[in-house]
């Protein structure tokens, strides 16, 4: 599995899937496309070997937009059946859902495609607009309130890391493991509070829990070489230029 901020620069590129798998090192490569006509949803996947642009699986699904959840939940594990793979305990996290309401999922869905696709302060408000309601919707959406903690990069003053920290805090409380929490954590009490110890703590947790998620290797480089660890930092930034499969 490749990090997703890798992945998210293939998004503007003209080059095919098979390109774009073949430049990053990937076995294979997932392409699909999505059509909404009302409440119905209508989604086409291939899934291609790499090296020779075999289509090891594909199907379309039509279903309900409230039955979208269940969709991706049968297209991740249709994947894992095709590839024959024996999933970790890492990867399996990746297909984890964590909220159960679709209206939630897809103002979470709406946020992230904004921030992706656009930027300025207009767009960022709009954001966390949409995550504030998938929240409202779903209290329990610890992904929502990570995402939510990450637009508060953009207010960078001691009341917005204030806020990050505590939208962090809240999705570890909601679920301890999320690795993407321990990293937004580690980032809010770093430039926050320039909490060097705590950060480092929080950034080492994050890249255990989740070594898909690159952007810890990134920031917990950065907070090793701000305390002058040069060394340290050159080998997490290799460990983060290496990605995962």
């Amino acid at each position: 599995v490749m990090p997703s901020a890798l992945v998210a620069g293939y998004k503007n590129s003209e080059q095919s899937p098979l390109e774009f798998g073949r430049q990053v090192g990937a076995d294979a490569v997932l392409d699909g496309s999505i059509r909404k006509n009302g409440e119905q949803i209508f989604v086409n996947v291939q899934l291609f070997e790499v090296k020779d642009g075999k289509v090891l699986w594909s199907d379309t699904f039509k279903s309900e937009f409230t039955d979208i959840l269940e969709v991706q939940s049968l297209i991740a594990h249709q994947i894992v059946k095709a590839l024959s793979l024996e999933l970790s305990a890492e990867e399996s996290a990746l297909m984890k859902r964590y909220t159960n309401s679709a209206e939630a999922y897809r103002l979470f869905l709406e946020a992230n495609h904004i921030q992706n696709m656009r930027r300025g302060t207009e767009t960022r408000a709009l954001a966390e607009n949409y995550y504030e309601r998938a929240i409202e919707l779903d209290p329990n959406f610890a992904m929502a309130y990570v995402n939510l903690a990450n637009l508060q990069v953009h207010s960078p003053s001691r009341k917005g890391y204030s806020r990050m920290k505590m939208l962090a805090e809240r999705s570890l409380a909601i679920d301890p493991e999320l690795g993407e929490a321990h990293r937004v954590l580690g980032f809010a009490v770093w430039r926050g509070e320039w909490n060097w110890k705590d950060s480092e703590e929080y950034l080492k947790k994050a890249i255990e829990l989740a070594p898909h998620d690159y952007s810890s290797y990134g920031t917990y480089s950065m907070v090793l070489a701000g305390q002058g660890k040069f060394d340290e930092a050159l080998k997490i930034n290799q460990s983060d230029k290496s990605g995962s499969k």
